[in-house]
């Protein structure tokens, strides 16, 4: 079941579940839209199994708030990659830096009911 487990130790614990569609094509238009748009918490099983969640971004704007230019950079080359359908890489709030998940690894997301700025 999706956030059976508590989506952030730290932050606002209000989440708004983002229907998250079943095919992988789709599924990745969708994150990819949502991530472009602003913070998202997304669920998903790491490369050794285990569960992790995230407040993500690829927003420029944010990434240039919070990041640096390189990694503002890094996304929107990323853009072009042939992967890009099958491996999301965002800007990590809590950890302060890029990462990646599988698509078909996902298994929830959604939005913080209250922005995240007004929790830091």
């Amino acid at each position: 079941m999706c956030y059976n487990v508590r989506m952030s130790t730290t932050l606002n614990r209000n989440v708004i579940v983002l229907p998250l569609p079943a095919m992988n094509h789709d599924r990745a238009a969708f994150l990819y839209t949502a991530l472009d748009n602003g913070w998202v918490r997304v669920q998903y099983r790491k490369a050794d199994g285990t569960r992790t969640s995230r407040v993500c971004t690829r927003n420029p704007t944010l990434v240039k708030a919070y990041g640096t230019a390189a990694e503002v950079k890094a996304l929107r080359d990323w853009e072009s990659d042939l992967m890009s359908d099958s491996n999301v890489l965002y800007w990590d709030l809590l950890s302060g830096g890029l990462r990646s998940f599988l698509v078909w690894n996902v298994e929830c997301c959604g939005i913080d009911a209250e922005c995240l700025e007004i929790n830091h």
